[in-house]
């Protein structure tokens, strides 16, 4: 119920229960490697707790390592264009690559 909108958002012990369940979260899915659902949940504690910059500083860092884990994966994501020269004994394969490699 704490995670609840309409419980007294003027309360400052219920922002701050509330923040630090966020943030426990966030880090139990940060050791899962969810880092993109990590950080928002360390953005809500921030929110719910401002004065706590403990929030602000793992929210940073979170983010950080979501955008290096999102540039990997893009990485792995690139295609490599490949072409396959197949033919009989004798049939100048080898006599092709080498013309290509030297005239290109």
């Amino acid at each position: 119920e704490l995670f609840s909108q309409g419980k007294d958002p003027n309360n400052p012990q219920v922002a701050s229960v509330r923040a630090r369940l966020f943030a426990t979260r966030g880090k139990a899915l940060l050791d899962y490697g969810a880092t993109r659902a990590a950080a928002l949940d360390f953005e809500r504690a921030e929110k719910e707790d401002p004065t706590n910059k403990g929030y602000t500083y793992l929210r940073r860092l979170v983010a950080k390592k979501a955008e290096i884990v999102k540039k990997r994966r893009a990485k792995r994501r690139e295609k490599v264009p490949v072409t396959i020269i197949t033919g009989f004994l004798g049939s100048g394969k080898t006599t092709l690559l080498n013309h290509l490699l030297t005239k290109a």
